[in-house]
């Protein structure tokens, strides 16, 4: 394999990673990017093949957090399948539960990415601590989400299925 492309972020001292790929579409996450006055909610970079093919390019769009607050850490976990991401923020405080984590998705409008907050949200149905989203994968219309301090130590993976 050669390298084609290096693909950066407009922001500035964005750190790119974990990264994911599904047809012609690679999505980063910058889990420490500052929005809008708040500290590290974090934030998805996506960047779409031209039709030429891969070149130099920053990113085709920035998916952020309709709720975003200090230290979320969207875009800590990530993952694509088709026209849908899915994106953690695992630190999120969710029903005053501290570090109860988020799942954030994402699905692509009919004119393509843009800049966009998220279609829905995930949570712990009851709440809870546990930090879901510190690992998330999705595959057609499941995803999955490790929540490894669900009890103490002792972690789950949650499954969710789209209707």
């Amino acid at each position: 394999m050669t390298q084609t492309a290096v693909l950066t972020a407009t922001d500035t001292g964005a750190v790119l990673f974990p990264v994911a790929i599904s047809g012609s579409t690679i999505v980063a996450g910058d889990r420490g990017a500052s929005i809008n006055g708040h500290l590290a909610p974090g934030n998805v970079h996506v960047f779409v093949k031209p039709a030429g093919g891969w070149v130099n390019a920053t990113q085709t769009a920035v998916l952020t957090a309709s709720d975003a607050a200090n230290f979320d850490g969207l875009g800590f976990a990530l993952s694509i399948s088709g026209n849908t991401i899915v994106a953690a923020a695992p630190s999120k405080v969710v029903n005053n539960h501290v570090q109860a984590g988020a799942l954030y998705l994402y699905t692509m409008p009919s004119a393509g990415w843009k800049d966009m907050t998220e279609t829905s949200e995930l949570t712990v149905p009851g709440g809870g601590g546990g930090n879901l989203g510190l690992a998330v994968a999705i595959r057609g219309k499941t995803i999955v989400a490790s929540r490894p301090f669900t009890n103490g130590y002792i972690g789950s993976a949650l499954v969710y299925q789209q209707q």
